[in-house]
């Protein structure tokens, strides 16, 4: 939005007003970081949950030390729900932003 005004010396200026982002448009960009964010963190816990299978499909892992594969077993599950968890707020996020 351009004001016209007049300087101290009489001469016409031209005041630039800042637009601000409409609160939809505010929103979908926060809505867009918070899915890209969420994307990398379902890839992160994929990628972790694959590396703990990998281990675990060798069986010798719970003859040679099986607290640690009871550990990585365990921690499979905490990642596999939060993976989960992640995606259902991915999948609200990215609704939410196409209906906004």
């Amino acid at each position: 939005m351009l004001q016209a005004s007049r300087g101290g010396d009489g001469s016409k200026g031209v005041k630039v007003a800042e637009k601000k982002p409409s609160p939809v448009r505010e929103k979908r960009g926060n809505s867009q970081k918070k899915i890209q964010a969420l994307e990398e963190r379902i890839s992160k816990f994929g990628d972790l949950i694959a590396r703990i299978d990998e281990t675990l499909a060798d069986g010798s892992a719970f003859t040679k030390d099986p607290q640690k594969a009871a550990a990585l077993a365990n921690q499979r599950g905490e990642l596999a729900a939060a993976l989960a968890a992640a995606e259902e707020e991915w999948l609200a996020l990215s609704v939410e932003a196409e209906t906004a």
